[in-house]
């Protein structure tokens, strides 16, 4: 999907942003976005978005603590 109609989402407060790559279906059974964390920021999932969704993560710049 073409970036100027990707979705984005921003939390200022705890350091997220979130783009919706793929485009927004009902029927499809996978999402990709692209998140941001600023340092020394943390988010946590409590609930999965739909029952039974696997998350794959890839981190392609990261420093470790």
């Amino acid at each position: 999907m073409p970036a100027a109609r990707q979705t984005v989402w921003r939390d200022e407060a705890a350091g997220f942003v979130r783009r919706s790559v793929s485009p927004p279906h009902p029927g499809l059974r996978a999402e990709v976005v692209e998140s941001v964390l600023e340092p020394g920021a943390s988010i946590a999932y409590e609930n999965a978005p739909v029952p039974g969704v696997e998350q794959h993560i890839w981190v392609r710049k990261a420093r470790w603590r």
